[in-house]
């Protein structure tokens, strides 16, 4: 007898979808709550209710998908929407218990699945639920998962739960198992999933972590963690239109989420069904390499007696087509035949004769740059379309009203009304308003010159020309004092010396330090966990610790230790290690991911070269590394809130972390076997250059705030020398963090301050005419005379008539010169020539002494009265 399959691929033609929806959630770096239960990879010995854990992941993707409830119903069931993951249809009972099962090559008339108990391999209707067995494997431990890639390979999984898990290969045409490998420290991978890119993942629930999984090898990465406690019997699939990774999930009940596999970590879309459990998801989507599912064959396998012929309908189905033009795919043919059948070309040819046509482009309303965005188009026909990831759309269309909803992340979605009729062409694009927020502050830097003891106040202004509010925050670090030739200062530093003295390693950062002119207190840890405290480390601004060739155990900062670190970078401090042990002994800890910014690290890699890299050492070195006792540095990653310090030429050696509180950076390596001191000095002035402290004669007011879209906030920014006793030049940035969308230039701030100054103003006298009734404007100018800044303040006297001042302070550096506006209303009553004169005073804030008068004289003006010649007719009697 003949095995068969039949195979349909290549698919081509006028309209393809390409771009994908991108998941962004972010990284989850806390403990996992664990619900207290036995670690399964079967079904789950009851359905509950609860409370659905993490984030709420919405998205309008309305695709359709199918599963098997494996728990209370063992029935093939139908998701209509995946944006409802509670409603689903049952389509017919399948008693057995299926624990892996997808599609392939684009065809959703057959279920793939793998039988739990019994290892066969079989086919489920998608129409009935009916199964047929195709064969019967043997795999190492129990099933857990299965995935079609998109070049027709069928991939599967098992599980030997909490010991080891194994990727296969099964040929669809018998069930045939090879073996790719062993999947590494994911030790229940409970199901797996390939992108349309050939990228696979995998789930495990012993660690309840994302893992990448190498196809062509089994080996399997962390990505990252999924933020919940999954347990028992799990689906999962690729929507490949979208992209996105859905994650039929049994938490403390079955509920759909998806993950985004740059982090691992997951957010749920909603529960299923009374929570029940969802094994062997799959989606009716991709499959194929392109846009297909148009052309099928019914049945796609089979088996022809000796001599004998089969059958079997192609199927030709336009529904879901939204373009006319041609489509192309191609027919091939799998089995255990010898000779080579070939491979048969497939065209169809799409008309609508009574449609019309609506196309148009998305792009962005400022730039004109395409945006990929989301169209979903309905009417009340029936029609529903979901365009994912186009930047332009063109579809044929039935007569009617269409309705449009256009999305794309980071931009204002749009919405559109559009009459359409028979051969009429309608052209409706969509400029898409950029979800943004622009931050222009002015002005972009101070200088001023000010006496000792003196307070004197400035503005600065933030304006959002955006289309969204944002946040700020504003901070300030001095960077220049006439108290420290060092720029910036690091303030009070602890050496805590953390090696096994095997060798001891603590001349090559006294020497560091001591080249660089800094003093420096030392604590020895005797190669244990005897760490500086809070109370310790409260008398410090810096802290740098190393560990040499220490390992063992008590490499890098304890629990306790840790826990110290934390509170005292939160108060404002700078934290710097060199150590090739402290992951080795400890782990990636809470601290390292949430202090030091680590994601993950590889121990033991051998870095003999590193580069400086990100804002603080990029342009240092390539420096060749010289161990003083064995190497065994390691590799790191850093999360989304710090940056690569040092690459090496094994991945990552070092990341470093800036906040607006603390600075820190870790080096895998040891910094002593950097050979130069010159070099290793340039390492060590590098971070320490990020560590300046905050500068104490400055103040902004508010430090935080909110601006809306098309507005502005003025912050007052205060420089008070009465807290400094030395004169000079002090110098110090004010850092503009918030959730803006561009960069925002530190404003450079430049303060010379003086043991005396002469204060001087000066202002102008102003005269004005104008008629009764009105308001007369006069413009009286402001110079400071004086060789310091100073706030002045005004103020009027002397005057009858209503009189108003634009400003009553203003501030003026020395030379500077401003003006006020005095508003005089004249009386209605007055007279022509009538007068009043008003006195301006004008007196420094720091010197009262300091202080000049103006006069502002308004004269009434009355306009003589209108004459008119008035002629007579002259009339005469004949």
């Amino acid at each position: 007898a003949m095995d068969y399959e039949v195979n349909i691929g290549g698919y081509s033609g006028p309209f393809v979808l390409v771009s994908k929806t991108e998941v962004h959630i972010p990284r989850f770096t806390g403990e996992v709550d664990k619900i207290d239960r036995p670690l399964s990879d079967g079904p789950a010995p009851e359905v509950t209710k609860a409370q659905i854990q993490g984030p709420i992941f919405e998205t309008p993707m309305g695709e359709q998908a199918y599963g098997l409830d494996v728990f209370p119903g063992l029935n093939l069931v139908q998701f209509p929407d995946v944006d409802v993951p509670g409603a689903m249809n049952p389509i017919g009972s399948v008693p057995q218990f299926h624990p892996a099962g997808d599609f392939l090559n684009g065809d959703f008339s057959t279920l793939y699945a793998l039988d739990y108990d019994t290892n066969e391999f079989v086919a489920i209707d998608t129409a009935t639920g009916a199964r047929t067995v195709i064969g019967t494997t043997a795999p190492n431990g129990n099933w857990s998962g299965m995935s079609g890639a998109t070049d027709g390979t069928l991939y599967a999984a098992s599980s030997n739960c909490g010991v080891s898990s194994t990727l296969y290969t099964v040929d669809p045409s018998d069930g045939t198992l090879t073996t790719v490998g062993e999947i590494g420290s994911g030790t229940c991978i409970i199901d797996i999933a390939i992108n349309a890119d050939g990228e696979m993942f995998g789930v495990d629930i012993v660690s309840d972590n994302l893992y990448a999984i190498d196809p062509s090898t089994g080996a399997g990465t962390i990505v990252g963690s999924l933020g919940v406690d999954a347990n028992f019997a799990q689906g999962m699939d690729f929507e490949e239109n979208s992209g996105i990774l859905y994650w039929s999930a049994y938490t403390a009940q079955g509920e759909l989420r998806i993950i985004d596999t740059a982090t691992g970590a997951s957010a749920s879309v909603g529960a299923f069904a009374g929570g029940a459990e969802i094994d062997a998801f799959a989606f009716t989507t991709g499959g194929s390499g392109g846009v297909g599912g148009w052309a099928y064959a019914v049945p796609n396998f089979g088996t022809i007696p000796p001599f004998s012929v089969t059958t079997f309908d192609l199927v030709f189905d336009a529904t879901s087509l939204f373009q006319t033009g041609d489509y192309f795919a191609e027919l091939s043919f799998d089995g255990n035949f010898v000779n080579d059948p070939g491979t048969m070309p497939l065209t169809m040819h799409v008309s609508c004769p009574t449609c019309g046509f609506l196309a148009g482009d998305i792009y962005d309303a400022f730039t004109t740059s395409p945006v990929d965005a989301d169209v979903f188009v309905s009417s009340s026909n029936g029609t529903a379309i979901t365009l994912t990831g186009v930047a332009s759309y063109s579809l044929a269309l039935q007569p009617g009203t269409y309705d449009f909803l256009v999305t794309a992340n980071d931009y204002f979605s749009a919405t559109a009304s559009v009459e359409l009729a028979a051969g009429q062409t309608v052209v409706t694009d969509f400029p898409l308003t950029p979800m943004v927020a622009v931050l222009e502050s002015t002005p972009a830097g101070f200088e001023t010159t000010l006496v000792l003891g003196q307070v004197f106040t400035d503005t600065l202004v933030l304006n959002n020309s955006g289309t969204i509010s944002f946040d700020y925050s504003l901070s300030d670090v001095q960077t220049g004092s006439p108290l420290d030739t060092r720029t910036p200062m690091a303030g009070s530093i602890l050496l805590v010396d953390d090696d096994d003295n095997g060798p001891d390693v603590q001349a090559y950062y006294t020497t560091v330090l001591d080249a660089m002119g800094l003093s420096y207190d030392i604590w020895d840890t005797g190669g244990s966990d005897n760490e500086p405290d809070e109370a310790t480390l409260a008398g410090y601004d810096t802290v740098i610790w190393f560990t040499g060739v220490s390992f063992g155990g008590t490499a890098g900062p304890g629990s306790a230790g840790e826990t110290a670190l934390s509170t005292w970078l939160d108060s404002g401090a700078c934290f710097f290690i060199s150590s090739q042990d402290y992951v080795f002994d400890r782990g990636v800890t809470t601290f390292m991911t949430n202090y030091l910014g680590l994601a993950s690290a590889t121990s033991d890699v051998g870095q003999t070269t590193v580069t400086g890299q990100g804002s603080l050492f990029t342009g240092l070195g390539p420096y060749g590394l010289s161990y003083p006792f064995s190497n065994w540095s390691d590799e790191f990653t850093p999360d989304g809130t710090a940056e690569v310090a040092f690459s090496g030429d094994f991945g990552n050696a070092a990341v470093n972390k800036l906040t607006s509180s603390y600075a820190t950076a870790f080096l895998g390596y040891p910094l002593e076997a950097i050979a130069s001191v010159t070099d290793q000095v340039d390492v060590m002035s590098a971070f320490l250059d990020s560590c300046a402290t905050e500068a104490p004669w400055l103040i902004e007011l508010p430090a935080t705030g909110s601006v809306a879209a098309g507005d502005s906030a003025t912050v007052e920014i205060v420089f008070d020398t009465s807290v400094i006793t030395q004169t000079g030049t002090y110098t110090a940035e004010i850092r503009i963090d918030g959730t803006f969308d561009n960069t925002a230039s530190p404003a450079v701030v430049v303060m010379h301050v003086v043991e005396e100054g002469i204060g001087g103003v000066d202002l102008g006298d102003s005269t004005g005419v104008g008629e009764p009734d009105t308001v007369v404007t006069h413009t009286m100018w402001i110079t400071n005379t004086g060789d310091y800044a100073d706030v002045f303040t005004l103020a009027v006297a002397g005057n009858t008539w209503v009189t108003d001042i634009s400003a009553t302070t203003i501030a003026l550096d020395p030379g500077e010169v401003a003006y006020v506006m005095c508003f005089v209303s004249i009386p209605a009553d007055a007279a022509d020539g009538d007068e009043d004169t008003v006195s301006v005073t004008v007196t420094g804030s720091f010197d009262a002494d300091v202080t000049d008068t103006g006069t502002a004289t308004t004269t009434a003006d009355v306009p003589e009265p209108a004459t008119y010649e008035i002629y007579l007719p002259i009339l005469k009697k004949q």
